[in-house]
């Protein structure tokens, strides 16, 4: 994986943040994975960017987004980020992965030969917990990624995963968007389905499209 600046601090507690009104305030940090994930994560922080209401609780006080971004491909990343705007997104916090997964759950899962899935999977967690350490009180994660491809699915799987394990307290929500019935990709109803196993087994809820 390539970060887009140095890596986040390490922060031996949570940084307690109070707001203008000086109450604390909950937040849900967001993990954007793959191109479905990233494209979504474009769109929605590019209308919670337009919203008062939602930028104390979605936005740090340098008006930064609460989220990660990770692809195996620069182009989108990078793409999201200058569709919302560079300066919302910590340099840190978007992650790139030169290797691609081919559309595969497994290559995503586990990695292809260059690199491998626990690497980049490590990079995502470190920047996560960088996030929820920035936060009042950080009730869970919300995981954005697509069931058909490689690196949604299988990546967004040993996220999925790594999340439950590392913070079993937390509520973790995926949002995820499924493959057509008759789609272009040969494996897409394979990859669905190995991901829908890991979904039921750590998600908290499943929102899907």
């Amino acid at each position: 994986y390539i970060p887009w600046g140095a890596p986040p601090a390490v922060l031996a507690h949570p940084v307690a943040r109070t707001s203008s009104q000086g109450r604390e305030t909950m937040a849900t940090v967001y993990l954007h994975v793959g191109q479905a994930g990233n494209e979504i994560g474009g769109a929605f922080w590019t209308l919670a960017a337009q919203e008062p209401a939602t930028r104390r609780w979605m936005f740090d006080d340098r008006g930064r987004c609460k989220a990660v971004f990770l692809d195996s491909e620069p182009k989108v990343v990078r793409g999201v980020a200058n569709s919302i705007g560079v300066e919302r997104i910590e340099r840190h916090c978007a992650l790139i992965d030169q290797s691609g997964r081919g559309n595969n759950w497994a290559m995503g899962f586990h990695g292809t030969s260059e690199v491998g899935g626990s690497r980049v999977a490590d990079a995502a967690l470190e920047a996560l917990r960088w996030q929820w350490e920035r936060c009042d009180w950080c009730s869970g994660a919300t995981l954005c990624h697509s069931l058909g491809g490689g690196t949604g699915s299988g990546l967004g799987s040993l996220l999925l995963q790594a999340l439950r394990d590392a913070h079993p307290r937390h509520y973790l929500t995926s949002v995820c968007v499924g493959p057509f019935a008759l789609g272009e990709l040969p494996l897409s109803a394979y990859n669905a389905t190995l991901s829908l196993s890991y979904l039921q087994e750590f998600a908290d809820a499943l929102v899907m499209f």
